[in-house]
């Protein structure tokens, strides 16, 4: 891991202080605190050791959605669903724990739709000041 806050040309991610179910927490919290539903967790360390019988690291899968972000997204064009809901994710590496999410602009770059791309950039401040808060 090249360090705090690396950022990726598809994720923005940070390194946090918090223990990993802490940091799961803290990032529910903080999505909630900004209107976002949470729509799925999934929880891949048991999957992978339920389903494939593997150990893995601790790894968490947030989705989650917000009503009006999504209603002008799906506005401007019903098939940007696609790339509905957002994740975040947070694992455990190197004895640390990472909260990343995708980038929501990276996304709409490929629809190449102006009013899309402007929402997803309110959606990605948001998902930013979240990681960043940490």
């Amino acid at each position: 891991m090249k360090g705090i806050n690396e950022e990726k040309n598809y994720c923005y991610k940070k390194e946090t202080d918090y223990e990993f179910g802490e940091a799961v927490e803290k990032v529910k919290e903080k999505l909630v605190e900004n209107n976002f539903k949470i729509m799925a967790e999934i929880n891949a360390k048991e999957i992978f050791k339920q389903k494939l019988g593997k150990d893995f690291v601790d790894y968490v899968i947030i989705s989650v959605c917000n009503a009006k972000y999504s209603y002008r997204i799906l506005g401007e064009d019903k098939d940007l669903g696609v790339f509905l809901p957002c994740s975040f994710i947070i694992y455990r590496e190197d004895n640390k724990t990472v909260v990343a999410v995708g980038e929501p602009k990276k996304l709409m770059e490929i629809a190449k739709n102006e009013n899309a791309l402007e929402t997803a950039g309110e959606v990605e401040k948001i998902f930013r000041e979240i990681i960043n808060s940490l």
